[in-house]
């Protein structure tokens, strides 16, 4: 009787064998939903270090083209300038002349973008609703 007590499971061994089948299956879920995760960070992190190689690659290129062209405009510039005056002097100083006018709308619009930076509208909303909070 006793060997026969010893043998038989207990009721509550089916369900702790449900259970154990469960966790390992939720284990085993969630083991390859980080590997799938981990894979897709490993593709965008590559992903993002080719794109990080050819933005550096362009913010070289980028500013040497826009330099060449701008040289070689203003050059056409002095070029036609000379043509219609008859004079280099003038013509270099018109080109000059163009030169500083682009500098100054240059700064203009750096100046307004640098204050568009700050943030302004939504500071001053901010702002307001503080006040009317207190």
């Amino acid at each position: 009787m006793i060997a026969s007590s010893e043998c038989a499971s207990p009721p509550g061994d089916a369900a702790s064998a449900h259970v154990d089948d469960a966790t390992v299956s939720l284990t085993t879920e969630t083991l390859d939903l980080l590997r799938a995760w981990l894979r897709l960070l490993n593709l965008e992190l590559t992903l993002a270090h080719r794109s990080l190689r050819w933005l550096l690659v362009g913010a070289i290129a980028v500013p040497v083209v826009g330099l060449s062209a701008w040289l070689g405009l203003c050059a056409l510039a002095v070029a036609a300038a000379h043509i219609y005056t008859g004079n280099w002097f003038l013509a270099l100083l018109s080109g000059a002349g163009v030169q500083l006018l682009a500098l100054g709308l240059m700064l203009k619009l750096l100046r307004r973008w640098a204050r568009d930076l700050t943030l302004p509208q939504s500071r001053a909303a901010l702002v307001r609703t503080m006040e009317r909070m207190s």
